[in-house]
């Protein structure tokens, strides 16, 4: 699996509001933020995400949002790693 590190499953993010922004800074910098669980599948990421992703559509400020979803899935063990 291609962005695989040490047997973790990493996916790759840009959270809540971001996919523009975040694609012309990717273009800038060349950093690539995603997320990695010791053990877990990608289907896994892809349950915590949706889940995260329902409790800050909840929220109206963007910025406060992205911050609910990073939390969120620090909460189930999901770690951002930046490249």
């Amino acid at each position: 699996m291609a962005g695989r590190r040490d047997g973790d499953v990493t996916m790759t993010t840009t959270g809540i509001g971001g996919g523009l922004a975040a694609a012309g800074l990717l273009l800038l910098t060349g950093c690539v933020n995603y997320y990695a669980k010791p053990g877990a599948t990608a289907d896994e990421f892809e349950v915590a995400s949706a889940e995260c992703q329902m409790g800050a559509a909840k929220i109206r400020n963007d910025l406060k949002s992205d911050d609910y979803y990073r939390a969120c899935l620090r909460a189930k063990g999901w770690r951002q790693v930046r490249n």
